[in-house]
């Protein structure tokens, strides 16, 4: 059971509907895809405590097991994403949905497979009546967006993603299914995701909830990256 969350942290625990101004800051995402979002963060700015979290929650899984104090660092930001998480999120909402974690960019069984968005939905809803189900996985690694210029492109990502049928037909999926990421930037990984899961699911209800969006200032304005 996660700690409630209190203080400075409690004021900032409210999900947000993306609206579509703030849509046209994320290209791949469309006029009838339904997001929400926990806190905003501009690159290039100072950090705020949200956007020191979403950093240490990133780091890799080999970093984190070269140096023992950013495995600490990477557990403590999983545990306070997971108790915002669970004070912004109404728990009818979260019960009535099926919740599936955007796959790392590794793959299953590499040295850098990350499952913190697995971990940390588990974390967020224990003790919930709650669907939690890694309904996709990788193919193949690719290079994560975030540790580097060259960003993999979206034709790449949707070949490389691919539904787990096992996961799939364990149970019956709720009325909707809910993507869940770290970080909201152009949207490219929640679309592939959307359309992977279109191809089986049909018109079932398909909706995003990210702990994150990134914003972009007035001097990155209309440079816009593929992740």
């Amino acid at each position: 059971m996660t700690a409630p969350v209190s203080g400075a942290d409690a004021k900032q625990c409210s999900l947000h509907l993306l609206d579509a101004a703030r849509r046209t800051q994320h290209c791949f995402l469309e006029a009838g895809d339904c997001c929400r979002y926990l806190w905003e963060y501009r690159p290039g700015l100072p950090r705020n405590r949200a956007q020191r979290w979403i950093s240490d929650l990133k780091c890799r899984p080999s970093q984190a097991a070269a140096r023992p104090l950013r495995a600490i660092y990477k557990e403590c930001a999983l545990l306070r994403a997971a108790q915002a998480l669970r004070a912004a999120a109404p728990r009818a909402w979260v019960e009535q949905a099926s919740w599936c974690p955007i796959p790392p960019s590794a793959r299953a069984g590499a040295s850098d497979y990350d499952d913190r968005l697995l971990r940390l939905l588990r974390l967020a809803f224990a003790g919930y009546d709650v669907d939690i189900r890694p309904l996709l996985r990788q193919s193949q690694s690719l290079p994560a967006d975030h540790c580097g210029r060259q960003r993999v492109a979206f034709a790449a990502l949707y070949e490389a993603m691919t539904v787990d049928t096992s996961q799939l037909l364990s149970c019956t999926l709720r009325m909707e299914v809910v993507l869940f990421d770290d970080v909201l930037t152009t949207g490219k990984h929640l679309k592939c995701a959307q359309l992977r899961l279109r191809e089986r699911l049909g018109p079932l209800s398909i909706s995003a909830c990210v702990l994150a969006r990134r914003v972009l200032v007035a001097k990155r304005r209309g440079v816009v990256g593929a992740s």
